[in-house]
């Protein structure tokens, strides 16, 4: 919860909409990781968010929302980290190159990565995560297909980007 302390009272802070939606997201990612997804509500998020159901509400209807939006963060997270190791190349992008990039990222400490196994293990059993997952995997397939076509790997078949994308 945003607070200020002012001569021992506790006032809420006023965040703008994007502050507060992180603010859940921040305290979403540590709630899904200690009870699981499965296992956490929307009123457990909000005890733990501190705001009112409405308020919740008012940004997120659901825990599958949260865990999108917080899918999305990692799929960001992963691309801004491919993106930073393609600037720090100093030669044409190799076989090589592409490798080290691939174990530098599944060696990086992501704070997404927990909750992207409980995604993966969820979307077993629900039909809308797995629509989500789709949607998301062709995010991430577009935009690693993107960041590499710049970087001169242009060769690559449909099946060969999907790979790729699915083994980073």
């Amino acid at each position: 919860m945003s607070v200020d302390k002012e001569e021992g009272n506790m006032i809420r802070k006023r965040l703008t909409p994007a502050e507060r939606k992180e603010e859940i997201l921040n305290i979403s990612l540590r709630v899904f990781s200690e009870k699981g997804y499965k296992n956490t509500s929307m009123r457990d998020l909000v005890n733990a968010t501190g705001l009112s159901a409405g308020g919740l509400y008012h940004h997120y209807k659901s825990t599958v929302e949260i865990l999108y939006d917080l899918m999305l963060q990692g799929c960001v997270y992963r691309e801004n980290k491919i993106t930073q190791s393609l600037r720090e190349l100093t030669e044409p992008l190799s076989a090589r190159a592409l490798a080290k990039i691939i174990v530098d990222k599944a060696l990086d400490s992501n704070p997404f990565i927990p909750v992207y196994v409980m995604f993966l293990q969820s979307m077993q059993e629900d039909e809308q995560l797995l629509c989500l997952y789709q949607k998301l995997k062709e995010r991430s397939i577009d935009h690693l297909t993107q960041m590499l076509t710049d970087h001169g790997c242009r060769d690559f078949s449909e099946e060969t980007w999907t790979f790729i994308n699915d083994f980073i």
